[in-house]
């Protein structure tokens, strides 16, 4: 069992293009939903998505949500954790993407394969290896887990780099070099308006996701 673990805030239209598209190829993975005192939309608004919805009075921070969401996961019963953002689509066969990948690097991987992070090595057919991942597309199973929890040693606001903080704890990332996921980036972390970090060789799927996102809202082009 997988448990999808997103940060929302704000951005209703990618929020809601976001969760739609998670939901839809989720197949039976958990999704569990963390707000960081969003004022584009109320708490109803995310309950579309998941009753598993956590939302809180006054803002956070997404290293003390991500901390949050990993204790949550070392509480649970499920046997991985997905660490994904509300502004990033998925292939609908990421879920089994992730599994076969795990069978063949048992550590930290990320279906987002994007020239933001460089790659120092090739790993096998399907895997990179890189240094640093990306906040938006991270998969590890419970052996690990009080080990990425402990990694992530500064969680006050103002700071936000707790993908950064984990790479620094850990020596390889294994990365698909196909992405099975697409950032859509627009005022998030690491993205501008004009140059947000994307995937390369996304699927066919996620680049027809893409191009229907932006038919939806064109404004976001």
């Amino acid at each position: 069992m997988i448990n999808i673990y997103i940060g929302t805030q704000n951005r209703k239209d990618i929020t809601e293009f976001t969760l739609d598209n998670i939901n839809k190829y989720k197949r039976d993975s958990n999704l569990y939903l963390y707000d960081d005192n969003s004022v584009d939309y109320d708490i109803d608004f995310l309950k579309q998505f998941t009753d598993n919805v956590v939302r809180y009075n006054e803002r956070t921070g997404i290293a003390r949500i991500r901390k949050n969401q990993i204790k949550h996961f070392i509480d649970s019963n499920a046997d991985f954790c997905y660490l994904t953002d509300n502004d990033t689509i998925h292939d609908e066969f990421f879920v089994g993407k992730l599994l076969e990948f795990n069978k063949q690097f048992d550590n930290i991987l990320s279906i987002f394969n994007t020239d933001f992070h460089k790659t120092s090595s090739n790993y096998n057919k399907d895997l990179l290896i890189k240094k640093v991942i990306t906040g938006n597309s991270i998969f590890f199973n419970r052996n690990i887990a009080e080990r990425v929890f402990n990694s992530i040693t500064n969680d006050r606001l103002p700071c936000d780099n707790w993908d950064w903080q984990i790479s620094h704890v850990f020596d390889n990332f294994a990365v698909s070099k196909t992405s099975y996921c697409e950032h859509l980036g627009w005022r998030g972390i690491h993205s501008s308006y004009d140059n947000p970090c994307r995937a390369i060789n996304p699927t066919e799927f996620l680049i027809n996701e893409y191009k229907r996102f932006q038919e939806l809202y064109p404004e976001y082009k």
